[in-house]
């Protein structure tokens, strides 16, 4: 009896191992981590339609989490992040093959933490939040910006208790050599934006270069922020303004232009056959004012009158109102009835117009204020005629 007992249960051993050494298990077991992404992969070379696998995360406190996949990779984020322990723990991964009710034996990963303080095969680390840098030359100093890690994560942000504040250092550089000093400062969780000035070292190209780190509570466990690339200051935006201004302006101003001649060109084409006219010239202009000009007297202005204004005043009044002698020639007619008596009176008065006027060519020119209007004249014989001259 006892040696059939030993018989099966030796029996039973044999096929479990049979079983388990028939399902190989996983290889090249890796957990890699990207900022805040976490990811485990593996290979397995004979894998079966059927074929599952086991994930399990375990931590300093034994296993914390397992699931099942068909795939051969997972992502580990969700567990990571999803507490304040898990976040700052020491972690590692095994993997395990099924097939049909039969599982391979475990493939242990890396271990891995995003803790500083930890002593892991894998150190997880965040990338550094893009930065802003921004001169005053007058002032002497450089203001950096950046979003804090514990918003620009939203990984972060689920656990930005386990991690409430960000020290991060500042260090001006200079193709990679560094020149002056280190300026530290802390930015809390609840600043969205952290920001420090930085005293601007002379002669020295504005760049610089920051790292820091998020810790907990007590300042003990903390998350690597990787160190940013050498950073150089960009111009400030009211110089980008002021360009912008310059070059908008200049485009507006070369459009005016080119549609000025534009429509000069057109206009001459259009006016070609007509050479009187002056395309995109300013003799209209200049016409306009002369007529508006011209339309204000020197009397109504209050200058006194040239001889000029006079002479023209002399020559309208010429050419409107004809030198008559109303008087003379009724006297003249009733006085003589013979027709040569007649003749002669009426050729001393065509002379004696003809040499008034000779006269007054002679003459300086006046107003026909200062000219007298009655005239007397000799009509022959002794006879004195006043005759009146116009206006």
């Amino acid at each position: 009896m006892r040696t059939g007992g030993a018989f099966r249960a030796l029996l039973v051993l044999l096929v479990i191992s049979v079983s388990a050494a028939g399902v190989p298990p996983p290889e090249n077991v890796l957990v890699s981590c990207r900022n805040a992404a976490v990811t485990v992969s593996w290979d397995y070379s004979k894998q079966q339609p059927e074929t599952r696998f086991g994930v399990s995360i375990h931590g300093r406190d034994g296993i914390f989490d397992q699931t099942e996949t068909t795939d051969r990779r997972i992502d580990l984020s969700y567990f990571v992040w999803g507490s304040q322990q898990h976040c700052l723990d020491f972690l590692y991964v095994q993997v395990k093959a099924l097939q049909g009710s039969t599982w391979s034996e475990n493939k242990t990963s890396n271990s891995f933490s995003f803790n500083n303080f930890m002593t892991v095969h894998t150190k997880c680390s965040l990338e550094f939040p893009p930065v802003d840098v921004d001169v005053d030359v007058d002032a002497g100093k450089a203001t950096v910006t950046f979003d804090n890690p514990v918003h620009h994560y939203k990984e972060v942000k689920q656990v930005n208790r386990a991690l409430p504040q960000f020290s991060f250092t500042i260090s001006p550089v200079e193709n990679g050599t560094k020149r002056g000093g280190d300026v530290g400062a802390l930015c809390m969780a609840s600043d969205p934006i952290c920001r420090a000035d930085v005293p601007l070292p002379e002669d020295v190209k504005p760049c610089f270069v920051l790292k820091g780190a998020l810790f907990d509570g007590l300042g003990i466990n903390s998350v690597t922020v990787r160190p940013t690339e050498e950073i150089c200051a960009t111009e400030s935006v009211e110089s980008q303004e002021v360009i912008l201004a310059v070059i908008l302006t200049t485009v507006a101003l070369f459009f005016i232009i080119m549609g000025v001649l534009l429509i000069c060109k057109v206009k001459a084409w259009t006016l070609k056959d007509k050479p009187g006219e002056k395309p995109c010239s300013l003799d209209s202009t200049r016409s306009s004012i002369t007529s508006k000009d011209s339309g204000h007297s020197r009397k109504d202005s209050g200058l006194p009158e040239t001889y000029e204004d006079r002479g023209a005043d002399l020559d309208a009044s010429h050419a409107e109102r004809p030198f008559y002698l109303d008087r003379a020639l009724s006297e003249s007619s009733s006085q003589n009835d013979s027709g040569s008596a007649g003749s002669s009176e009426e050729t001393d008065s065509v002379l004696l117009v003809s040499d008034k006027e000779s006269e007054e060519e002679d003459t300086p020119v006046v107003s026909n204020y200062d000219r007298p209007h009655v005239h007397k004249m000799d009509m022959g014989d002794g006879d004195i005629v006043e005759g009146y001259g116009g206006n």
